[in-house]
């Protein structure tokens, strides 16, 4: 456990990567949590060589919890390759967030996160890891994540979030 002046995502995560040293590789935001299973699922996946493992998980906003599946038609038997990989990304099927997923350490070996590029820059990030390496995946289909978002986010300030949604109780 590292502690820092608060400095944006890019900049934690970069930080966190100079001490990388295991095979695998994993982020979780201090506001979100695991359930106590979640580690040992995502990397029992990697036995099959593949390079990443996406799991389900939960949006936990204004303490409720909605399971966000993966998409439909795979089981965690399967493995994806790359080029189904980038189009369930580029179709919005596929979340590119880094803290759903437990990668293959040696992807990150040629991280970009910058310092300047605080907002959503987890989803260019694994859009280039898609682009730049022929990776293939597995799905962990059972929820395991919980993915908090804050009022005060960047997502919840900019653009995600800026009017009621049916989710927050609110109607049309």
């Amino acid at each position: 456990y590292y502690r820092q002046q608060q400095s944006g995502q890019s900049a934690a995560r970069r930080r966190a990567l100079s001490f990388v040293y295991g095979e695998l590789l994993t982020f979780v935001d201090g506001d979100d949590f695991l359930e106590s299973d979640h580690l040992y699922r995502m990397q029992e996946l990697f036995t099959r060589n593949v390079q990443m493992v996406v799991t389900a998980y939960f949006e936990d906003f204004r303490r409720k919890a909605v399971a966000v599946k993966l998409p439909s038609g795979y089981t965690s038997d399967d493995i994806i390759p790359d080029k189904t990989l980038r189009s369930l990304l580029i179709s919005g099927e596929l979340k590119g967030f880094l803290c759903n997923k437990m990668f293959r350490s040696e992807l990150f070996a040629e991280c970009k996160l910058h310092n300047t590029f605080n907002f959503m820059e987890d989803v260019r990030e694994i859009a280039n890891i898609l682009t730049r390496n022929e990776i293939c995946a597995s799905f962990q289909m059972v929820p395991t994540y919980h993915y908090r978002q804050r009022s005060g986010s960047s997502v919840n300030n900019c653009l995600l979030y800026t009017s009621p949604s049916p989710r927050d109780g609110a109607t049309s």
